[in-house]
């Protein structure tokens, strides 16, 4: 009498919950979108969407070592009067889960003062690698959403 007893089957299944929470689901599984958004910081969403430096970190965390991070071909600015256009393609090379298997992501992204803010458009060789970089962690972390660096405030359809 006045002891407390303990449902032992329902302590289980709340322990086998919270590791079955925490367990990565098969890459690219129907789960998985929602659980690499799960591994970014507040500090790296903005509107929902991850900031690159965020996809970067998350890339290493779940699909291993990035070995190559860079733009492999660059087409600067050529307008003398404006920032003009620029379009940069970026290759992400990964030790995939560190098993010393390399797989290679790449994409491309342009900016010009028609698909970017004003303020990211003084660089747009910078503000396209950024692009492209965030577009390439994408398609290896394979997520369904755009890079926060992706986004433009302006109405980018009237242009």
């Amino acid at each position: 009498m006045g002891q407390d007893f303990f449902d032992v089957d329902s302590i289980k299944e709340d322990i086998e919950a919270e590791a079955n929470e925490d367990k990565m689901p098969t890459y690219g599984s129907e789960k998985w979108h929602d659980y690499v958004m799960s591994k970014f910081h507040k500090t790296e969403l903005f509107d929902g969407n991850p900031v690159c430096a965020g996809l970067r970190r998350v890339a290493e965390e779940l699909l291993g070592t990035i070995v190559v991070s860079r733009p492999t071909q660059v087409f600067p600015a050529t307008d003398g009067d404006g920032p003009g256009r620029a379009t940069v393609v970026f290759e992400v090379v990964i030790d995939w889960m560190d098993s010393g298997q390399l797989r290679t992501y790449s994409d491309v992204a342009d900016v010009w003062h028609g698909n970017t803010d004003d303020l990211f458009c003084a660089h747009p060789v910078a503000t396209a690698s950024t692009r492209a970089e965030g577009r390439a962690l994408r398609k290896a972390l394979k997520v369904k959403c755009l890079a926060a660096e992706e986004l433009a405030k302006k109405d980018v359809a009237s242009i």
